[in-house]
């Protein structure tokens, strides 16, 4: 009777590292091109390193050594199972205090046995309702369209904005450590007056415009239309001064401020196109779903004494960003209204 390979089997990674070990190539290499194929479920860079100096060593073995003891091994793996089936949210300390079990028994057989991965719930914006869902669906399907429809040349045309609010003292909640201890600790942060309001315009070629909303300022139609659109108008005169602000188009979101009336007629004033954004959407905003993620990333640990500082280093930051890094940015976001359009109106799951 003959074996069908089982591409997601250990062995057939392994010989699949062991064909990479005969490579003149990174690790890195090996690992981002099993990435490529396999996903989460790739093994890990350590997993690769060490199998590849296996066999460099001179070994050609690909399976795991079989150890005594291994009806007992598939009574735990049977007694977890039967725990999930009865309640699937089980943690695995809370299965292995329920049933006397090593709490890395429990793990190894959730993980690497069971092929299984602990999620929180996903959170989403907002609980849509059928009509939120269909005009998510439309606009989506008009903003793809006119993605699709514009050259590489005509990029530097669309302007994406938002805003977002930074603190002069962004801690470092993550780091490497061989205990949490030696991590260290750090206060749970306190609501402070000390944050700024910064918005961004950029297009997938170039950024145009870094500022901060005013101590004593709120964002309004008026401050959108007597201090945005002046000081982007002249930032793209510098920039691009081939453009002007008479051919952009810009995207943002429904912002009341931008979609008030004042500001609509500011716009055509001015020339610009303003393109729909579907409601709730910030999965399908450019600037939520990465540039201030993005940002924030860079500046962790950082502590400023004045908002001029911050908003000097989102535009050094800005401006470090590759046309490449855009380029892929862009392509993220056609990804992503292509999948509410398919997905009758869902979030994007990422």
């Amino acid at each position: 009777m003959s074996k069908k390979i089982s591409p997601y089997s250990k062995e057939t990674k392994r010989a699949i590292i062991w064909f990479f070990s005969k490579w003149e190539k990174s690790q890195a290499f090996k690992h981002d091109a099993m990435v490529s194929v396999y996903g989460d479920d790739a093994p890990s860079l350590a997993t690769i390193s060490r199998w590849t100096r296996q066999f460099q060593d001179g070994s050609d073995e690909i399976t795991d050594t079989q150890r005594p003891g291994r009806p007992q091994e598939e009574e735990t793996e049977r007694v977890v199972r039967e725990e999930l089936e009865a309640n699937p949210s089980s943690s695995a300390g809370g299965i292995a205090q329920r049933h006397a079990i090593a709490k890395s028994t429990v793990y190894h057989i959730l993980t690497k046995c069971l092929h299984l991965k602990y999620f929180h719930t996903k959170w989403i914006p907002h609980d849509l309702s059928p009509e939120q869902r269909v005009r998510r669906m439309n606009i989506a399907q008009d903003l793809l369209r006119r993605l699709h429809e514009m050259s590489p040349y005509m990029l530097a045309y669309l302007l994406t904005s938002d805003g977002s609010w930074f603190t002069l003292k962004i801690p470092n909640c993550a780091g490497w450590a061989r205990t949490r201890e030696e991590l260290g600790t750090i206060p749970k942060l306190k609501i402070t007056k000390d944050k700024i309001l910064i918005v961004v315009f950029w297009s997938f070629k170039c950024f145009f415009h870094v500022v901060a909303v005013p101590d004593g300022k709120t964002y309004t139609s008026e401050f959108v239309t007597e201090t945005l659109f002046p000081g982007l108008k002249a930032a793209v005169s510098v920039k691009h001064p081939q453009i002007g602000l008479s051919r952009m188009m810009l995207h943002w979101d429904n912002a009341r401020p931008h979609t008030a009336g004042t500001t609509q007629t500011a716009a055509n004033s001015l020339g610009i196109e303003l393109l729909p954004h579907p409601p709730y959407s910030p999965d399908v905003s450019p600037s939520d779903f990465f540039l201030f993620g993005y940002l924030k990333g860079r500046m962790k640990g950082t502590t400023f004494s004045s908002s001029e500082q911050v908003v000097s280093k989102v535009a050094e930051f800005c401006e470090e960003i590759s046309q490449e890094m855009l380029s892929r940015v862009h392509e993220d976001w056609k990804v992503r209204l292509d999948w509410v359009i398919k997905h009758n109106g869902d979030y994007y799951p990422k």
